[in-house]
This record gives structure tokens, sequence and C-alpha cells, in this order.
């Protein structure tokens, strides 16, 4: 009986900090200011550059697209580390670490969600993967709500600019929103 009891206690214990941990962290918010961030997308996205010291990263079979987010979010005032591959000033260049720390980010700050596309709006970050394997190929900030299968955006790669469908019909949603 003793030994049923204090199993017990010891489950208690760790659902209560279990509990505890994952509400601390569904308070937490991150900052973020979303005007600036789309004031970035706008300035550099015809600008076949950016702010960085690496300037537009299309070298090593990666391209600009996850870079020029990374960048984009740091005008926001969102720091997205690169961990294998970065860029000079250590942003993320690669989509497929892009779209793991978005993931990982939506269990961590509560004003980071993954969101349907019926859902989106202006702002919100897209993963766009391949229809064939599902592998994460390309990333964009929405200058618009999606549509069923594409939809406007910012991205660098090509130099888009808000004003231009990108397929989307294999894709992630994501949306931070600003603290209140």
């Amino acid at each position: 009986m003793k030994f049923v009891v204090m199993t017990f206690a010891v489950f208690l214990v760790v659902v209560i900090a279990t509990t505890v941990t994952f509400a601390q962290q569904a308070t937490k918010r991150l900052p973020f200011d979303a005007a600036k961030a789309k004031d970035y997308a706008v300035k550099y996205c015809d600008a076949g550059t950016n702010d960085c010291p690496s300037k537009k990263y299309d070298r090593d079979g990666n391209f600009d697209c996850t870079h020029f987010m990374a960048h984009t979010l740091l005008a926001g005032g969102v720091r997205v580390p690169g961990m294998d591959a970065k860029c000079e000033t250590g942003l993320v260049i690669r989509v497929k670490e892009f779209h793991t720390w978005l993931e990982e980010a939506t269990n961590k700050y509560s004003n980071i969600t993954k969101i349907e596309r019926q859902d989106t709006k202006a702002g919100d970050f897209v993963i766009i993967l391949n229809g064939e394997d599902g592998e994460t190929i390309h990333t964009v900030m929405l200058s618009d709500t999606a549509g069923k299968e594409s939809g406007k955006a910012f991205s660098h790669s090509a130099d888009v600019c808000g004003n231009r469908e990108i397929n989307m019909k294999h894709a992630i949603f994501f949306r931070i929103a600003e603290p209140k």
C-alpha cells in the first residue's frame, strides 16, 4: 500500500510540475512589432539585397527567402537564430530550421500560433511545402489573406513585393501577434 501511495504522490508531483511549467510557457509573450516588420519587407523586397553584411544570400544551395524573413522578423523585434548555417549576423538562413523554430515557438510563446488557411491575414508567415514529399521549400510573409491554393506575399528569392500570387497549395501558416 505504501508503494502505491508513494507512486501516486510522485505522479501528482510530476503532473503539477508539468502543469505549472506549461502554464508559465503559455503566458510568455514574444515582443513583436508587426508594422516594423512590414516596413522592412516593403523596403527590401525588391532592393536586390537587405541590411545584412551577408547581403542577399544565394550561395551554397541556399536562397534568400528564409534569410529575408529572419531579417524581417528582426526588424519587428524577433530574433530567429541559425542553428546549422547562418548569415553573418547569426540569423537563420534555411527554411527547415525556420520551420522548426516556428513550431517550437508555438509551445513557448502564447502569441505565436499555427493557424488555418481560412484564418490568414496580412503579416502571417507561411512555410511552403513540396506537394510530392512535404519537404519545406520556401517561406514568405503574406500581404493579404491566403486563397485556396495561392496568396500574395513578400518574398526575397524572386523579389516579390506583396503584389504577385505565390503557390501555397501545400503550406503551413503561422501568426505572431503583437503583445498586449
